[in-house]
């Protein structure tokens, strides 16, 4: 994500991001769950976000935790064929494992586990040991960025 797709050409960037936020980029096109549109994008932005919160308020610890792939969930029910069928159950673990990687990052062992504000997700792939992502996603690191998201998510509160 090192170059910005087209998703995030919203002016001001905030825009884009709520556009995806209450669907209205989507307008008229089809939905697909497992593109530029889906999930990855409602991650991304509150990935972001969490980010923003987590430099605006430092007495607080924020993070954004990925369960991985885990099984028995809907995360799937519209992928293809393909991926449903043969991928899944190769590449996913099992909901006690997607749910210990939030208890890990909620009741660490060691204080100060990880910094706020991190990403958290597998390495490689949807499964394994995770790393902080926001380390290696370049958009992540963009202050403008993480602001347009809080601006965005903020739009949608009463």
């Amino acid at each position: 994500l090192d170059a910005k797709p087209e998703w995030f050409s919203g002016e001001p960037l905030a825009d884009g991001f709520a556009a995806h936020i209450n669907n209205q980029f989507m307008a008229g096109k089809q939905s697909r769950p497992f593109g530029p549109c889906g999930y990855g994008v409602a991650k991304l932005i509150g990935a972001l976000y969490m980010t923003s919160m987590a430099r605006r308020y430092p007495q607080y610890h924020f993070a954004t935790v990925s369960p991985g792939g885990t099984k028995g969930t809907e995360a799937f029910k519209e992928a293809p064929f393909f991926l449903k069928m043969v991928l899944r159950p190769l590449f996913f673990h099992s909901p006690e494992t997607g749910a210990a990687r939030y208890m890990d990052e909620l009741c660490p062992d060691v204080e100060g586990k990880h910094p706020s504000g991190v990403f958290l997700a597998s390495r490689k792939g949807y499964t394994g040991p995770q790393a902080d992502m926001s380390l290696k996603i370049a958009v992540m690191q963009d202050r403008r960025m993480q602001d347009a998201a809080y601006d965005a998510i903020h739009r949608f509160f009463v």
